[in-house]
């Protein structure tokens, strides 16, 4: 282990290979260090915890699975086709990990939820304020969805309806969609 990794992107690249290749809850601290060639010691100057570590994993997840381009309503777009759009991108997205990664998160320990959600958060924000965008340029929208407190509450209810689809693992979002149309 004489080997010394100076950068905290090539922990996280291990980190992620790890999550990638046998499921996030194996990844620990040990086991980065040992894919890495580093002493345990090393991974704490990046990674002050094994939270912080599965955090930062999950945050790059997010980050990648949530990128500008899928989060961005085309022009005309119809809401219902945009939803559908954007679950086949996060559930291609969520392929690249192991089967059942997201029941993983829920499996983790309680500081490592934490942080995890915590930073989720902010990735689902952006995908939250695409629905949004999406569903301001409808123009078939409900007049119960003229309001900016209906609006955001509907796009909260279609983000955790697409986040239930994704958890049970269904190939696309379909049923959901014309729920949709009827709705708007």
């Amino acid at each position: 282990m004489n080997r010394t990794v100076t950068s905290r992107e090539q922990l996280l690249a291990a980190a992620k290979e790890i999550a990638y290749g046998q499921g996030l809850s194996q990844v620990n601290i040990r086991a980065v260090a040992s894919k890495c060639g580093v002493a345990v010691g090393s991974i704490y100057n990046y990674f002050p915890t094994k939270a912080d570590l599965i955090a930062a994993v999950i945050e790059d997840f997010w980050r990648q699975a949530a990128h500008m381009e899928s989060c961005v309503p085309g022009p005309g777009e119809p809401f219902p086709a945009y939803v559908g759009r954007l679950y086949s991108e996060l559930r291609r997205n969520l392929s690249a990990f192991q089967s059942g990664w997201l029941s993983q998160i829920a499996a983790l320990g309680a500081d490592e939820r934490q942080k995890g959600r915590a930073l989720e958060e902010k990735c689902f924000e952006h995908i939250k304020r695409g629905l949004l965008h999406a569903l301001e340029g409808c123009p078939s929208a409900s007049p119960l969805l003229a309001d900016a407190e209906g609006r955001s509450a509907f796009v909260d209810f279609v983000f955790r309806n697409l986040l239930l689809l994704l958890r049970r693992g269904d190939s696309d979002c379909t049923y959901f969609q014309q729920i949709l149309e009827a709705l708007l």
